[in-house]
C-alpha cells in the first residue's frame, strides 16, 4: 500500500492527461427499443438491482441518487447489445467499473455472508 501510494503521489503532479476512452456502440435500432429493453429488464429483475438485490430507486426527485437505477454492460468491453445489460443501482455500476461481472458478483456474495445481523 507504501507503494501504491507513493507511485500515486509522484504521477499525480496537475499534468494534463491524454486517455483513450472505450468505444461504445449502441446496438439498438432506435432509443425507443432501447427503452423497451430496460423496461424489460427492470420487470423481470423485480425492480431490483441484478447485482445487489437492493431495491432500485426511480424518484429521481426525492430518492437517493447512489440507489438510483443504473444500465450496466455485463461485459464492460462489449457494447450496448441485447444479453449484455443489466440494470443495477448506480452506486453498484461505480463499484463495479470495469470489472469482470463473474469476479464482481463473487465480491457482492463474500459481503453478504460477513453482513452483521
Amino acid at each position: 500500500m507504501t507503494r501504491t501510494a507513493v507511485s500515486t503521489t509522484n504521477s499525480a503532479n496537475g499534468q494534463t492527461a491524454v486517455r483513450v476512452v472505450k468505444k461504445k456502440d449502441l446496438l439498438f435500432p432506435s432509443a425507443a427499443a432501447l427503452q423497451d429493453y430496460i423496461a424489460e429488464l427492470m420487470g423481470a429483475q423485480e425492480y431490483r438491482c441484478e447485482l445487489t438485490g437492493l431495491l432500485l430507486e426511480l424518484d429521481e426527485v426525492n430518492g437517493d441518487p447512489a440507489m438510483f437505477a443504473s444500465l450496466d454492460r455485463i461485459d464492460s468491453g462489449g457494447l450496448y447489445e441485447p444479453g449484455n445489460l443489466q440494470v443495477v443501482c448506480r452506486f453498484t455500476n461505480s463499484w463495479k467499473g470495469a470489472s469482470d461481472d463473474t469476479e464482481f458478483r463473487c465480491l457482492i456474495g463474500v459481503l453478504r455472508s460477513s453482513a452483521c445481523a
